[in-house]
């Protein structure tokens, strides 16, 4: 199981398949692990170089003390990426990581071409001083952890045809040590995206997951600039409910990159 270590000395799990460019950089979501994206990495591999890794604090990679901010994460994702010679990917990150995916386009340009975000994150939920009164974030403080997180991760899949589903991924996200996933929670709910949105100058693919009805022109609020598709018969986790549907629309995407 190949490792890297990041410059402030934290070793984070990854996986590469396949060869071609541009590269592809998977990044999973919040409590979530590289596992999760399995189902897509052979169809994208045909053609593509693809990375991907456990953020630090998640999967398999060391969990500090500290370090969990969009900001870190897209810098190690950077540093990984780099120390594996992989220019102008297209870095596609589902939930949490579409913001980690958007920070690194804003902080590292010239190693994104594109960007792919899965579900993802559009506004900002809270700021540090209201966060305490979200009831995202109160539902960790009135209950114990593991309760929490199990009753909020499997409100991701409201549908009881993916009960078997739901299990496998609520216990890996439940895995997630304590003070990483509540230091990554609060960054992804305090995380001003639509700021970090307006700089992003490369082209952008937003798929929605098909639970949310979330209109095209919700998504252009924040990116105007952004094309926009939605994923039949799917909830949050679209890489693993219709995997196939997510790689032809990742494959579509790089496609036209191409023809620019």
């Amino acid at each position: 199981m190949p490792t890297y270590r990041t410059p402030d000395r934290v070793t984070l799990n990854y996986r590469e398949a396949g060869e071609g460019r541009p590269a592809l950089i998977l990044i999973h979501g919040w409590a979530s692990r590289l596992d999760h994206w399995q189902p897509i990495v052979a169809p994208l591999a045909r053609d593509h170089r693809v990375l991907r890794l456990d953020l630090r604090g998640h999967g398999r990679s060391e969990a500090p003390p500290s370090g969990y901010s969009m900001r870190q994460f897209a810098d190690d994702t950077a540093a990984l990426a780099r120390s594996r010679r992989i220019r102008r990917a297209v870095v596609v990150g589902h939930s949490l990581g579409s913001t980690v995916a958007l920070e690194m386009a804003r902080r590292h340009p010239r190693l994104v071409a594109g960007v792919v975000m899965v579900d993802g994150i559009l506004t900002q939920y809270a700021t540090a001083r209201t966060i305490e009164d979200l009831p995202l974030w109160r539902a960790f403080a009135d209950q114990p952890y593991e309760e929490a997180m199990v009753e909020l991760y499997s409100s991701f899949f409201p549908d009881p045809r993916d009960a078997a589903l739901a299990e496998r991924v609520v216990a890996d996200a439940a895995k997630t040590p304590e003070h990483a996933a509540l230091a990554s929670f609060r960054a992804s709910l305090t995380s001003n995206l639509p700021a970090i949105a307006k700089q992003v100058r490369q082209p952008v693919l937003y798929i929605d997951g098909g639970h949310n009805l979330r209109p095209a022109a919700a998504v252009h609020e924040i990116l105007p600039r952004a094309s926009y598709a939605q994923a039949a018969l799917s909830g949050h986790f679209i890489q693993l409910e219709v995997p196939d549907q997510l790689a032809a629309m990742i494959r579509r995407f790089v496609e036209r990159l191409d023809d620019r």
